[in-house]
């Protein structure tokens, strides 16, 4: 016993570790920023001396801004084609059409102004363009400026044409339009190679800084402000400092993170331990915590190695809100404590981002009372966006920043990341398929009276139909009063008495004649069939697929007690035999949690109160009395967490219950 207790402990051990080398893995190798700082707040550090030399870099809007003036002033390129081979082709053709060789000088005279000017391909790149916009021609390898309006195009070409032939005969002049016209030819065309390896080079030219730092010189002052010059002063040091770093450092900073990551679990372990021991007891639950955990810090990772400006955008709530569901909100909570440690080395100047995810999965957690509809997920996601909202502009006003400086693209951040938080309505719903929890989402659908095998439970068994549900009812109750899962509580008596639709007959409440078949048998075989209907509804439970959590409800509504009518019935009809006590004792075990304990006293007393002669307060407070006290006598609680306040209290619930179930009137004192 002993060896495989270690054995389970080093497999946790073991899971732990793997867990803990995986994100080591997954996360960035690089050092993070020792200090936190925003735009128009003050350094609250001593005073930042360089240690070395480093470049001012240029802000990113400054960048592209230069880029977008270079893209935009740029040289474009034209290259001027040869135009001798249609040259001859054109004066061949004049010749054909005019006799007279004077037309046909005059006709090549026309080509040879046009193809000295240039006739200019089209190209967005000049669209839009003013005539005096100055572009490169480029012939025989030469590159001189032009001005656009200096070259012709096609239709001021053919305009130029007509008025050069106005001053032939009529005849004349449209023949020879017509031949120019078909032997015009765009010359000028776009050298895009050269035009985009001049683009390339003077982007390439761009200087990335505007100025040094040098060492020993102060970059800002305990309580300077920090002004958007400063600021990416800041930026530069920051940025140069994780370089070097990473170069210099990096198996130091494998070991920062693999000991901030160790003492993170260590933290999620010592509260299982402590707190939640059933849940460090099993390993199928600290596999589903961890993976939820690794999943989040590794899309955390992913996002702020490629694509940090949407950090905001990660539905981080996700996590939170399923552990809620399939567990409970303090481990929930400890869980996004956890994460949101070791994520901390991932995204750069973590403080508002924590900050952020701390408060709003927080909140988050202790929005969500029970998920029994989808609405509940999308009212959570609503809430999330707002508090993002809020925080947002909580934290920019604390900034003293002018209000025409409020970039709403946070807002639209804040908007994709609630939206993503609902896919933790699939994510739920995923998680009770692979590990087989039971959530308020599938209590649900079980409580469905309509279902499958609570339909055919009432067509079989319609006596024992109508007492689950008043047992689910008054179980309910009592939990909810109590404490504890009420409606797990609900779903447990629907389906407790389930295997009884095997002999239902044999069970009083499914008897609708005078004829009862326990009169035709012995009290063992009455016994037998009685007891059966434990294993009976545990088998059909399994064959339909009911969660263990719900089967625990059939084994344990009787524990360990003996069928006492029919055990009596044998010690009088056969007063000399010797009694075998385990064939008239139900096979267990005892309840072991609040909610099957209370089926069990809610099961016996329904029962029992259909056989009362006279329903009076008395005779239902003693009849309560009796029978809860008797199973509190026998040990039946022994192994549940319920207390002897909840007994009581539940006894009075009974009491009330039953009282209104059977219409008694309560009784008042006389009056003097």
């Amino acid at each position: 016993m002993k060896i495989v207790r270690n054995t389970s402990a080093y497999l946790k051990y073991l899971l732990f570790l793997i867990t803990i080398l995986t994100l080591c893995l997954v996360f960035p190798q690089q050092s993070s920023f020792q200090y936190e700082y925003q735009l128009h707040t003050y350094w609250q550090y001593n005073d930042l001396i360089a240690p070395f030399d480093f470049a001012i870099l240029k802000s990113k809007d400054t960048l592209e801004a230069e880029k977008k003036e270079i893209t935009t002033n740029a040289k474009v390129f034209f290259r001027l084609r040869n135009s001798e081979n249609p040259r001859e082709k054109l004066q061949s053709q004049l010749k054909q059409e005019f006799n007279k060789d004077k037309y046909v000088s005059f006709g090549l005279k026309i080509w040879d102004s046009l193809a000295h000017a240039g006739i200019i391909a089209s190209t967005p790149l000049i669209e839009g363009k003013s005539p005096d916009y100055v572009l490169m021609l480029v012939e025989n390898d030469r590159a001189v400026e032009r001005m656009l309006g200096s070259f012709f195009t096609l239709s001021s070409a053919q305009e130029f044409i007509s008025n050069q032939s106005h001053a032939l005969p009529l005849a004349e002049s449209k023949k020879l339009i017509h031949v120019l016209s078909e032997n015009l030819l765009q010359n000028a065309v776009l050298d895009n190679n050269l035009t985009q390896s001049n683009l390339q080079k003077q982007l390439s030219e761009i200087s990335p800084s505007i100025g040094m730092i040098s060492i020993g010189q102060r970059i800002i002052s305990k309580g300077e402000i920090i002004t958007e010059e400063k600021k990416l002063i800041i930026d530069s040091f920051r940025k140069e400092y994780l370089e070097q770093m990473s170069y210099s450092k990096k198996y130091f900073i494998s070991i920062g993170q693999f000991i901030i990551i160790t003492l993170s679990f260590a933290l999620l372990g010592l509260f299982l331990a402590k707190a939640r021991p059933k849940v460090w007891g099993s390993k199928k639950d600290i596999l589903a915590i961890i993976l939820l955990i690794v999943l989040t810090s590794t899309l955390v990772a992913f996002v702020a190695r490629n694509f940090p400006e949407y950090k905001f955008m990660i539905p981080f709530c996700i996590m939170p809100i399923t552990l809620r569901v399939v567990f409970d909100r303090r481990t929930a909570a400890i869980s996004l404590v956890v994460t949101l440690i070791m994520n901390a080395l991932l995204i750069p100047n973590n403080y508002e981002y924590s900050l952020f995810q701390l408060i709003v999965g927080i909140l988050s957690i202790y929005s969500i009372n029970q998920v029994q509809s989808r609405t509940q997920i999308f009212a959570t996601s609503i809430f999330i966006f707002l508090t993002y909202v809020i925080l947002f502009t909580g934290v920019f006003l604390l900034t003293n920043r002018p209000l025409s400086e409020l970039s709403f693209k946070p807002y639209v951040l804040f908007a994709g990341n609630a939206f993503l938080v609902l896919l933790s309505y699939p994510l739920i719903y995923l998680y009770e398929k692979i590990f087989g929890y039971v959530t308020e989402v599938s209590l649900l659908e079980l409580s469905n009276t309509n279902s499958k095998l609570l339909r055919m439970l009432s067509l079989k068994a319609p006596g024992t139909f109508q007492h689950s549900i008043q047992v689910a009812n008054i179980a309910e109750d009592v939990i909810y009063k109590i404490g504890g899962n009420s409606l797990l509580a609900r779903v447990g008596g629907l389906y407790h008495d389930i295997g009884k639709m095997e002999n239902p007959i044999f069970f009083v409440e499914n008897q609708n004649s005078k004829i009862n078949p326990h009169n035709e048998i012995l009290p063992v075989e009455s016994a037998e069939i009685i007891i059966s209907h434990v294993i009976n509804g545990i088998e059909i439970a399994r064959k339909y697929k009911l969660p263990e959590q719900i089967i625990d409800f059939i084994r344990t509504h009787h524990g360990t007690k003996k069928t006492e009518f029919f055990y009596y019935k044998q010690q009088q009809e056969f007063p000399n035999e010797p009694i075998d006590e385990s064939v008239f004792t139900y096979h267990g075990p005892k309840p072991y949690s609040r909610e099957t304990a209370v089926l069990m006293m809610v099961d016996s007393v329904e029962a029992a109160s259909r056989s009362l002669k006279e329903y009076s307060e008395e005779s239902i407070a003693d009849l309560v009395d009796r029978i809860i006290n008797q199973q509190l006598a026998q040990g039946q609680f022994a192994n549940s967490d319920i207390t002897l306040r909840d007994i009581e209290c539940a006894k009075q619930i009974l009491k009330t219950k039953l009282m209104n179930v059977y219409h008694v009137r309560i009784s008042y004192p006389d009056m003097i």
